[in-house]
C-alpha cells in the first residue's frame, strides 16, 4: 500500500461569504491504536509526486492507522463549519487486495465521527480518493477552535483483503537497494531497520527502496 499525499479542506461561512481552507502543513505518525504493522517513512505523505509512504500489508492483515494532525488551519472566530473533505492519493502494486480500513476524523487529539473508508480497491497507479464533502460534518460537531487546534486532524488505515501472501510496496529512496524488515513501528528509526537488516534479523515483508 502506497500513499502519496493527504490534504484535508475545510469549507466554511462567516460575513464575507464561502470560503474554503487546505492544510499547508501536518505532523505525521503512526497510530498503533489499530492494526499490526506501521507505515514506512509516514511524513512522505506531505509531499506530493515525490517519496511515498508505504506499509507492506499481508494477507487479512490491517496497518497502523497514518494519522495527520497539526494541520495549520485558521478559521476565523465565528464562522460556520460547513464540512470538511479529504483526497488521498494512493496506490498498490501486485494483485488488487487493498482497501480502506478506516477513514475518519480526530478532534481533540482523539479518533471519532463517522467512518468514511471506500470499499474499492486501491489502484496500481496513483490516484486521488475524495472522502467527505463541503456539506458533510462526518458526524461530529466542529467549531473554529476545533479545527485550529493541533489536535485536529485525519487518520487512514489500510487493509489485505484477499487470500493473497503480499503486497509489493516500493518507496522511492536510494537506487538498488534492498531492506528486509518486518515493517516500522512508530518507534523504529530508519537507522534501526538498516542495523537490523545488516544483522539479518529479517522479517517477510520487504520494502524495494527505487530511484526517485
Amino acid at each position: 500500500a502506497r500513499i502519496d499525499v493527504v490534504r484535508v479542506k475545510i469549507a466554511y461561512e462567516d460575513g464575507q461569504g464561502k470560503h474554503v481552507a487546505t492544510n499547508e502543513k501536518a505532523l505525521v505518525s503512526n497510530d498503533a491504536g489499530i492494526g499490526w504493522l506501521g507505515w514506512y517513512v509516514p511524513e512522505n505523505a506531505l509531499r506530493e509526486a515525490g517519496d511515498r509512504t508505504v506499509a507492506e500489508i499481508a494477507s487479512g492483515q490491517i496497518s497502523y492507522y497514518l494519522r495527520l494532525t497539526n494541520l495549520g488551519f485558521e478559521i476565523p472566530n465565528g464562522a460556520r463549519i460547513r464540512g470538511i473533505a479529504a483526497g488521498v492519493k494512493r496506490s498498490a502494486d501486485g494483485p488488487q487486495a487493498i482497501r480502506d480500513y478506516s477513514v475518519r476524523l480526530v478532534k481533540g487529539g482523539s479518533v471519532q465521527g463517522a467512518d468514511r473508508a471506500d470499499t474499492a480497491v486501491w489502484p496500481a497507479n496513483d490516484a486521488e480518493q475524495a472522502y467527505g464533502g463541503e456539506d458533510d460534518m462526518w458526524g461530529i460537531a466542529l467549531a473554529p477552535e476545533d479545527a485550529n487546534a493541533n489536535g485536529f486532524g485525519i487518520v487512514i488505515a489500510a487493509q489485505n483483503g484477499n487470500a493473497i501472501a503480499q503486497q509489493a510496496a516500493p518507496a522511492k529512496a536510494a537506487p538498488n537497494e534492498t531492506l528486509k524488515t518486518t515493517g516500522p513501528t512508530p518507534e523504529e528509526s530508519i537507522e534501526s531497520l538498516i542495523a537490523k537488516a545488516k544483522k539479518g534479523k529479517n522479517g517477510v515483508a520487504a520494502l524495494k527502496l527505487q530511484n526517485a
